[in-house]
């Protein structure tokens, strides 16, 4: 944000200066330093513009791999609650066995 500060204020001070060459008494030497702090000023630009967007795209990777380790995460949920489900299935089919068994058991005393 300050470089785009210090652009914005560049490029006012470079709008007050572009009346100037309309002048009549254009020194070329002042207009080549002209170009020359343009063509700086344009090449920072390009380089902030860069910067920016090779910010950006490191951001838009972080976000992707936090969203695949999210939907990973959200897939192994889903496997833990399945496997606890089949085991209170299986947990649930022991006490029944254990039931009928105890029943078993008992008619065989009684014989």
């Amino acid at each position: 944000s300050e470089s785009a500060s210090s652009s914005h204020y560049n490029s006012s001070s470079r709008s007050s200066r572009v009346g100037s060459v309309y002048d009549s008494d254009i020194n070329p030497n002042t207009l080549e330093l002209e170009i020359e702090s343009w063509k700086q000023e344009n090449e920072t630009l390009k380089q902030e513009i860069e910067n920016l967007r090779s910010t950006s795209n490191k951001m838009l990777q972080d976000q992707y791999r936090k969203i695949n380790s999210f939907i990973e995460c959200e897939s192994k949920a889903k496997e833990v609650q399945a496997c606890q489900q089949k085991l209170r299935d299986e947990e649930k089919l022991v006490a029944d066995l254990s039931a009928e068994l105890q029943l078993k058991e008992n008619a065989v005393k009684r014989l």
